[in-house]
């Protein structure tokens, strides 16, 4: 016990104990911010995914039941656009 107060007073005075004590802090905050992140990435999955199951399912036998979107293209002749 006596050896480690003394390892302890010498890192003190030398100003190791405080680049120590950087490098955990550190340490301590990426891994804090990591797990954050990572929680925050599952729960954003994990919503999405709750979101698609609550959605009925898609049915293309059933009117409007499909979430296919179709757009019918008919070229104008000129007399449409014409003003007068």
């Amino acid at each position: 016990m006596i050896w480690f107060l003394l390892l302890l007073i010498i890192l003190i005075a030398t100003g190791a104990f405080w680049l120590v004590l950087k490098i955990a802090l550190g340490v301590a905050l990426g891994v804090f911010l990591g797990i954050v992140a990572i929680s925050a990435f599952v729960m954003w999955r994990v919503r999405k995914a709750m979101n698609q199951a609550m959605m009925p399912p898609d049915d293309p036998s059933v009117p409007g039941g499909s979430s296919q979107i179709t757009i019918d293209y008919r070229p104008h002749s000129p007399s449409d656009y014409d003003l007068d």
